[in-house]
């Protein structure tokens, strides 16, 4: 009895779960938003970030509210003016205007996310700078078609600093370069979630402004509140955490100049930038060291010099230093954060190893010697922190070094990786191409010594921040490769030169001995019959006369 009871209370509760399931399926909601694709930011982005999010929030919400998505594509409409006309039910990524809402737009009551916007320019090294925003009068400025916030802000800029600008409509998601082109605009506006993903100048931040979900259906902006309510109340960090999973959403800086920082540089002037590298042998470095400082001059405002040397420890001015290591010599001095590693090789000498470079081993009073150029001696502090006791012997040329290491004079030297890729074969020296190379990753910094350096840091935190880590050793590379290729076309223009002449003095030659011959055949014609063999007139009178010159008589 108790076994049917229960068999018949088991089916009950089945049936109940089942009719449960078919209503819920039955009043499931059926929102039409944009479709993904129909966003040129979203899929133009090379790491979708703002699609994924985009993506998990919208169905977290169709999740919590029980709805399910028919996505519709946009066409030319833009997304306002589909929620308008019902093509769509609700869209995201809605900036809140009065306008908009006194159309009988809806807005969620907490935004889905903060997008940064900016007024970017291609060239690093154009003369628009936050620090000098009189530079933008008589520019042309390209904004988002339809976006309202866009050109308000563009109008608020021109009239806080007194200044006139052309304000031209670009489409929404145009790639800035073609937009640039096709408009005739200077710079433009852009918005974007994770800023250290483009590659452009960011000329001014005009900071970070709410997106919120919006809808003409108030009862599904309704469900929206109450579902993000409940999600809070779970978890308050929760849309925090699901912004940066997997570390995508990259933190940046990219903020204006402060008007202490554009005091401060019109009060310096012109800044020196000291280079203690002799790259006599690499004719690339310096160009691309002229040209990092110049992009650097067009972000931050500031004005840059890059002198060869400095002369003594009293100066005034900026340099490279490695990150890491002792800087007691450095006194006075503030640091940016590193911005590129100097990749640099050990190698030893024959029947020596890296081993004998560690600490904490006793090798009695014997002391290491290593050869280096000057390019590598800012990286010696990272070294004497990583190595025991050694002596500097320094030489004039990477050439002289592995010389030295060669023949046992040094027990080992330090070079740039890429210098010993690109300009030396190793294996030219017998005693060393078996000898393991190991690799060191040395972060490099700015040095500032100048007065009141905690600013010039801001300052060059500020540009270094815009591009990427590494940026500066990805220019070396590109001018490597410029410069090889310049090379090899040097060789090729200078072999076929050589082919040319070689080819023009044989048919010379081959002309000459052509006419030779047929001057000789000539003569022949005119000294001897063709008929009889004998001398002709001509050839009697000449030999005659040839005669007559040797034995008068």
């Amino acid at each position: 009895m108790n076994s049917e009871r229960l068999n018949r209370l088991l089916r009950t509760a089945i049936c109940l779960i089942v009719c449960t399931l078919s209503a819920g399926r039955l009043n499931a909601r059926t929102v039409k938003i944009p479709s993904f694709d129909s966003f040129e930011f979203l899929c133009d982005d090379p790491e979708p970030v703002a699609r994924k999010y985009y993506e998990n929030y919208m169905n977290l919400l169709a999740e919590r509210c029980g709805w399910t998505y028919e996505y519709v594509k946009s066409g030319t409409l833009d997304a306002f003016d589909m929620v308008q006309n019902g093509s769509i039910d609700l869209v995201y990524d809605m900036a809140y205007t009065k306008s908009r809402a006194r159309s009988g737009l809806f807005f969620s009551r907490i935004p889905c996310i903060s997008l940064h916007i900016f007024l970017v320019e291609s060239n690093k090294e154009s003369r628009y700078s936050n620090s000098m925003v009189h530079t933008f009068a008589g520019a042309r400025i390209g904004y988002a078609t339809g976006d309202p916030i866009q050109r308000r802000l563009l109008e608020e800029l021109m009239e806080q600093n007194n200044i006139r600008f052309t304000i031209v409509e670009v489409p929404n998601g145009m790639d800035i370069q073609k937009a640039m082109q096709v408009y005739d605009v200077n710079m433009c506006m852009t918005s974007l979630v994770s800023p250290q993903s483009m590659d452009s100048k960011i000329v001014y931040n005009f900071g970070s402004f709410p997106m919120y979900v919006a809808s003409k259906n108030l009862e599904l902006i309704q469900e929206i509140n109450a579902a993000v309510d409940q999600i809070l109340k779970e978890d308050p960090l929760y849309f925090e955490r699901f912004l940066i999973q997997d570390g995508k959403m990259k933190s940046f800086y990219a903020r204006n100049a402060s008007p202490e920082e554009i005091r401060y540089m019109a009060k310096r002037g012109t800044i020196c930038v000291y280079d203690d590298g002799d790259y006599g042998f690499y004719d690339g470095n310096d160009s691309v060291k002229e040209m990092f400082w110049k992009e650097i001059s067009g972000v931050t405002g500031a004005r840059f010099s890059l002198q060869k040397y400095r002369n003594s420890q009293n100066f005034e001015g900026i340099f490279e230093v490695s990150q890491v290591g002792d800087k007691s010599d450095l006194e006075g001095c503030a640091f940016t954060e590193p911005f590129y590693n100097m990749n640099i090789r050990l190698i030893c000498a024959p029947g020596m190893s890296e081993l004998e470079f560690r600490p904490g081993l006793v090798y009695g009073g014997f002391v290491p010697i290593l050869a280096v150029t000057s390019d590598v001696e800012k990286v010696l502090p990272y070294f004497k922190q990583k190595f025991r006791k050694f002596t500097v012997k320094r030489y004039a040329s990477v050439s002289d070094c592995l010389e030295a290491v060669s023949n046992g004079s040094c027990h080992g030297m330090l070079v740039s990786d890429y210098l010993l890729q690109q300009r030396y074969k190793i294996t030219e020296y017998k005693k060393l191409k078996n000898q393991y190379i190991p690799l060191y990753h040395v972060p490099i910094c700015i040095a500032v010594r100048l007065p009141e350096p905690e600013i010039m840091v801001g300052i060059l935190n500020r540009a270094l921040n815009q591009m990427p880590f590494d940026y500066y050793n990805s220019k070396i590379g590109s001018m490597g490769i410029y410069i090889e290729s310049k090379h090899s076309l040097e060789k090729i223009v200078k072999m076929v030169f050589t082919i040319a002449v070689l080819v023009l003095s044989i048919t010379l030659i081959v002309i000459l001995i052509m006419l030779k011959v047929h001057a000789m055949r000539m003569k022949r014609q005119m000294t001897y019959d063709a008929l009889t063999g004998s001398l002709s007139m001509y050839g009697f009178e000449e030999k005659a006369a040839r005669m007559l010159r040797t034995d008068p008589v």
